[in-house]
């Protein structure tokens, strides 16, 4: 029997890559349970529009949150392991949803079969935050959870269990990168606006550096914040500036997606070297 616990980030990935339910679907039918930690569905609820503009996205998230991922929530109290991962893991144990993921694996991992062995080893941890699995994943096989998963493990495990094709694995990856870079997205938008709309409050120098700068957000892949940093300093930035595009630089600055757009990449490249049978 397989067990997995799902936390805010792959849940919101998973749903947020085509806005269906599909892939919570292919989990319910190759695991015997899915559940959440009740605080997961808390962090939904706070962070469920974060990357949404449409109306339309809104309604299907809220659907599919309201009529399926509500019922994952798992009602066991895990007082005791939660407290015992938190004494075991000083520094590393947040209230939040992966700290909360790890503490309800470890109880259902011990209580959550007529024998402690019917669910070692299969009670795995669903997680996109990466420096969450590398806080916890020695704790987790020091007592035999299961596997720290990621949403691409996820949906390689659904192409190698048939479900869909190696192409529909890339477009997830693409979609989970454009996920990532929202903040671009967003950032390059309000750019043009800007470069189309009030170009003729720039001088030629400043109109330059806004187009220079549309396109090099255009194009850049690493080392965005480190760029962005810098570009803030720069005096034709102060006349071109408004809060709303600082507001949108301080969130790229504040949130590392260099290193999730290589690890995405790397997958991508690397799908090549999983063995499906049929090929």
């Amino acid at each position: 029997m397989m067990i997995i616990y799902l936390d805010t980030c792959s849940i919101l990935n998973l749903l947020q890559a085509n806005y269906s339910d599909e892939f919570l679907v292919y989990l319910e039918k190759e695991f015997d349970n899915v559940f959440i930690a009740p605080i997961v569905l808390e962090e939904l609820e706070k962070n469920k529009y974060v990357n949404i503009i449409e109306d339309e996205s809104r309604e299907i998230l809220d659907e599919i949150l309201d009529s399926r991922v509500s019922r994952y929530v798992d009602k066991l109290d895990v007082k005791d392991a939660n407290g015992f991962t938190l004494r075991k893991n000083l520094g590393k144990y947040k209230p939040n949803g992966e700290s909360h993921s790890v503490s309800h694996s470890l109880n259902f991992s011990r209580f959550g079969g007529d024998d402690i062995s019917d669910f070692l080893l299969n009670t795995h941890i669903l997680t996109d935050d990466h420096p969450a699995k590398e806080d916890f994943n020695y704790f987790s096989s020091l007592n035999l959870l299961g596997k720290f998963l990621d949403s691409i493990d996820i949906v390689t495990f659904f192409w190698l269990k048939g479900y869909i094709s190696r192409n529909q694995v890339l477009k997830y990856c693409d979609s989970i990168k454009q996920l990532y870079f929202k903040d671009v997205s967003l950032l390059i938008q309000e750019l043009k606006i800007l470069n189309s709309s009030f170009s003729g409050r720039f001088n030629s120098s400043e109109r330059l550096f806004l187009v220079n700068l549309i396109d090099k957000l255009n194009s850049i892949n690493e080392g965005i914040s480190d760029f962005l940093i810098e570009i803030r300093k720069h005096n034709n930035f102060k006349k071109i500036k408004s809060r709303k595009i600082d507001t949108l630089m301080e969130n790229i600055i504040g949130f590392s997606v260099g290193p999730k757009i290589n690890y995405i990449n790397s997958r991508m490249k690397d799908l090549e070297k999983v063995w499906l049978l049929e090929e």
